[in-house]
């Protein structure tokens, strides 16, 4: 979102209406009343006007608007809305700009179509060691399937001592490590459930359309594939496990980061209780299996 916002009011000129979008490389500004948002000048409404009027000399906001966008309402939604929702919205309505304002409709920030080619190109970009989403796209893949209210679960794991895995094999051999664990969850997963490198030798797995039951499933034939998994690197045999936390959405009304948090609280709790575990979160406690 850009909070720096171009304003004018409605009786600004054409003139400095241009003025401003030349000088600020943006292409539109907002039209204000006080600090209420109650229309929008694109690029594109300029260049009409270029074409309807025969002069710019007292030509005004007021005048663009009601010449070129008479009956066009402000699409406008609150800052607390995701990413997801705001680009819904953009596809929605065909506009390619959102204004943003908070909840007494006082203007905040405009979220063009442009800013969502930019995101989308650096959250869609994969890890380049493991190939695994980053986590960029964590967060929008989360709000995505929670507006769609498609069930799903989270998997939040963490190697075990990977440290000693650096200490006595290398990095070089720890990067590979990480790099065929992450290929090693994909081969053992669908190919509609999404593996994200959240930092480090952590990751995350979400997995769509699931049964309250599965993630737990899920996460337990990972945890046992991984067991049994000899790695061959660079000369070396490497056993791992890994710890994890686990839910299903089913079984909780949270927000993308309340689940990842509650998760997170899961794999650091199966940490404590002796690493090599899973801890399932579920609303009456938790579960330990392994």
């Amino acid at each position: 979102m850009q909070k720096d916002v171009c304003q004018v009011t409605l009786e600004t000129s054409f003139r400095k209406c241009i003025d401003q979008m030349v000088e600020r490389k943006v292409g539109s500004v907002v039209v204000v009343k006080g600090k209420k948002p109650i229309n929008i000048i694109t690029e594109s409404d300029i260049l009409q006007a270029f074409c309807f009027f025969n002069t710019l000399d007292g030509i005004t906001a007021k005048d663009i608007i009601e010449v070129i966008k008479p009956e066009e309402p402000l699409i406008t939604t609150l800052g607390t809305s995701t990413y997801y929702e705001c680009y819904q919205l953009i596809l929605k309505y065909e506009i390619k700009h959102l204004v943003i304002t908070d909840n007494e409709n006082n203007l905040i920030g405009i979220v063009a179509h442009a800013d969502f080619i930019k995101y989308l190109n650096d959250f869609t970009m994969r890890d380049t060691l493991t190939g695994a989403y980053t986590r960029h796209f964590l967060a929008f893949t989360l709000d995505r399937l929670i507006a769609e209210k498609k069930p799903f679960g989270i998997l939040f794991l963490d190697i075990d001592r990977f440290k000693v895995i650096n200490d006595n094999f290398g990095h070089r051999t720890g990067d590979l490590v990480l790099r065929e664990f992450s290929g090693l969850l994909h081969q053992s997963l669908r190919k509609t459930d999404f593996v994200f490198r959240y930092g480090g030798d952590e990751f995350v797995v979400v997995t769509p359309q699931t049964s309250p039951e599965e993630p737990k499933k899920v996460s337990l034939k990972l945890l046992h594939i991984t067991r049994q998994y000899i790695f061959k690197i660079l000369g070396h045999e490497i056993k791992i496990t890994f710890s994890g936390g686990v839910l299903s959405s089913n079984e909780f009304n949270l927000s993308s980061e309340e689940l990842l948090e509650l998760a997170d609280k899961g794999l650091y709790t199966a940490k404590h209780a002796g690493r090599d575990l899973i801890c399932v979160m579920k609303k009456e406690g938790m579960e330990y299996v392994g």
